[in-house]
């Protein structure tokens, strides 16, 4: 009885690419995202300025991602706060709370150069959604 190549190696391809895979998770600097999520509260406001700064390149591929930023805007640290600007205007879609911490950010917060980042990035959330409605 002959049987093909082909015939032999599909259950070997099959287990190695395909059923056999395990479930991968995204990444963002060589760890889940889950790491950095957790990240964002701890004690060390370096360690959460890092973990702003690595789910700021993670975008919407998790939801709890837009989360934490949101929450970030509200860091007790002026660089958290403003590497957390700095990654919501990476969003696609920041959403309304994101936008109206940005406001409060842009004229009440404590730290002169988070107020102006915020403000800038107010001013490009807006301009972004006000451009893609005129290009539909």
């Amino acid at each position: 009885m002959k049987t093909s190549v082909g015939a032999m190696l599909a259950p070997l391809l099959l287990l190695v690419y395909g059923c056999a895979r395990e479930e991968q998770h995204v990444l963002a600097g060589g760890r889940e995202i889950e790491s950095w999520l957790e990240e964002i509260h701890d004690p060390s406001p370096r360690a959460r300025r890092q973990a702003v700064q690595k789910l700021g390149n993670v975008g919407e591929e998790d939801p709890a991602v837009a989360e934490a930023l949101c929450e970030a805007l509200q860091d007790s640290d002026a660089q958290v706060r403003r590497e957390a600007v700095f990654a919501v205007v990476k969003l696609e879609e920041p959403g309304s709370e994101i936008t109206s911490r940005l406001g409060t950010m842009s004229e009440k917060d404590a730290d002169p150069g988070v107020r102006d980042v915020a403000a800038r990035a107010l001013a490009k959330l807006s301009a972004d959604t006000s451009g893609s409605k005129r290009s539909r």
